[in-house]
């Protein structure tokens, strides 16, 4: 998702409505609360609107967010779908991605009828993202399946980087600040994980030390979901309900 795209959707959209330049600039300024040079600032590209601010646009202005997406050159049309995250670097447009989703967390968390909905075949990551073993787990797969073997690290050498651990609490943090979660997870989530260790270890990708990290990390994760599954909330106070199904499904996230 490019920004200079959204930026021009977002310009077409509101000359459409208001057809003279100053007049949206005034409407934007008034429900930015923010003065109309600052503005033209934003609306020339110098300065970033935010996803929150780009929200509060189309809500008070009434523009589907929908349209500001669907004049992107590529097929993302929607401000909440996260690119697949890349744990083995850190390029630029891959974090703004993942700051800009979590900004609109934040955003959401405002709203007393906020709602989080996923699916998954892992431990919902709500939880708790920040097992560093299973993290640098997920890792190793994503590089398995994308890049094949050749492209494959020492589950040791991936990194997870203080820049990473902390842009993973501060989406932890912004998720679990809503009011109420409902996962759907698979009824084998602790043998599909053991199942994946198994084979990685069979083709030499994990050596036996690892193994037991990984496998402790598991007993952890497995700690924390049978507490929220019996109390039905997170350690913050906030509602969680936990279904389980025996079909797989793609992990989908709905705000």
């Amino acid at each position: 998702m490019k920004y200079p795209d959204i930026l021009n959707s977002l310009k077409s959209s509101l000359a459409v409505r208001f057809h003279e330049k100053i007049i949206y600039q005034r409407k934007v300024a008034d429900v930015l609360e923010m003065r109309v040079p600052m503005v033209r600032r934003r609306l020339s590209g110098a300065v970033p609107f935010t996803l929150e601010q780009i929200s509060i646009i189309c809500e008070e202005l009434g523009i589907p967010a929908d349209e500001i997406f669907y004049n992107c050159k590529n097929d993302r049309k929607h401000s909440l779908e996260f690119y697949q995250y890349d744990f083995t670097g850190y390029e630029e447009e891959s974090n703004l991605a993942f700051d800009q989703s979590i900004d609109m967390f934040i955003h959401a968390a405002q709203s007393t009828h906020s709602k989080f909905y996923a699916s998954c075949n892992t431990f919902p990551n709500i939880l708790n993202p920040t097992f560093g073993w299973l993290a640098r787990f997920a890792a190793l797969q994503w590089i398995y399946f994308t890049k094949g073997s050749g492209g494959m690290l020492p589950l040791s050498d991936i990194p997870l980087s203080p820049q990473l651990q902390e842009r993973l609490d501060k989406y932890l943090l912004a998720v679990r600040a809503l009011k109420k979660s409902v996962c759907l997870v698979h009824t084998k989530i602790v043998e599909n994980y053991l199942t994946d260790i198994r084979r990685f270890y069979m083709l030499k990708y994990l050596t036996k030390e690892e193994v037991n990290c990984l496998t402790l990390d598991i007993e952890g994760a497995l700690e924390l979901f049978e507490k929220v599954c019996t109390e039905a909330r997170l350690e913050n106070g906030k509602e969680m309900e936990i279904y389980c199904s025996e079909s797989f499904f793609s992990t989908i996230c709905i705000l």
